[in-house]
């Protein structure tokens, strides 16, 4: 239950509550990989990473298989021993071993985002989605974000109706999922949804009040019009996408 509650309100984008569920957690599960895992971005993100290293050793002492590579890979990222390119190549010999490793087309997914090579991104997410269906693995709560990372790039390049779909789906599988919500205002402000963007607006606060902060309802409207018509009628993207989201 703690490992759940952890990753939930990882979800929720507060990442320090996280951490005390998952702290929590392995206290009875010390060698648990997946919660070693999501402590590891929880670390990472809050500054603390010193401890996410730790986390990733220990879930490399305790994995084997596409886990332990796939931990090694993200300890090299995140000790500036790999840069992105070289991460990519080392997570294409996973994949090229361990086909069915969703998580290894995901992080292929994350840094192409990051260079912005968003099409190519979308090809790696769209088989990872694929494999975690056919593996039976959508319940892992990882999903949310490759789903929501999907719906960025659909936002991006003006497919509204898609990336409507994929953040939609992002809340069946996490309903926490607080970025998602706010996505989700977003994409239904650009489409003249008031009613429907207020009330995403309304949940992705009561999620996360800090992570939104003071803001209106009235006042994020106004912003995203005007980023829209600055960006010449586009969506202007979403700002989010490729993170460190506890895979």
């Amino acid at each position: 239950m703690a490992f759940a509650k952890g990753a939930a309100t990882f979800n929720s984008c507060n990442k320090a509550g996280a951490i005390l569920h998952f702290n929590k957690y392995l206290e009875a599960n010390p060698g648990d990989y997946n919660a070693l895992m999501w402590r590891s971005s929880a670390h990472f993100i809050t500054g603390q990473r010193q401890d996410g290293l730790r986390d990733l050793d220990r879930a490399i002492a305790v994995s084997s298989g596409a886990n332990k590579q796939l931990a090694i890979i993200k300890r090299s990222i995140n000790d500036g021993s790999a840069t992105r390119a070289s991460a990519v190549e080392r997570y294409k010999k996973v994949i090229q071993q361990y086909p069915d490793a969703w998580k290894g087309w995901n992080g292929i997914g994350d840094i192409l985002v990051q260079d912005k090579r968003n099409k190519e991104a979308l090809g790696y997410y769209k088989e990872a989605l694929a494999i975690a269906t056919r593996t039976n693995e959508l319940s892992d709560p990882g999903i949310c974000w490759l789903k929501k990372n999907m719906g960025d790039i659909y936002q991006e390049s003006g497919d509204l109706n898609q990336a409507k779909a994929s953040y939609e789906s992002a809340i069946e599988s996490c309903p926490s999922h607080t970025v998602s919500h706010i996505s989700l205002c977003k994409v239904n402000i650009l489409q003249g949804n008031e009613h429907v963007a207020r009330d995403y607006f309304r949940r992705a606060k009561e999620l996360n009040p800090v992570l939104i902060g003071e803001s209106s309802f009235e006042e994020y409207k106004r912003m995203v019009e005007q980023s829209s018509a600055g960006a010449g009628g586009s969506s202007g993207g979403s700002g989010g996408g490729g993170g460190d989201d506890g895979k």
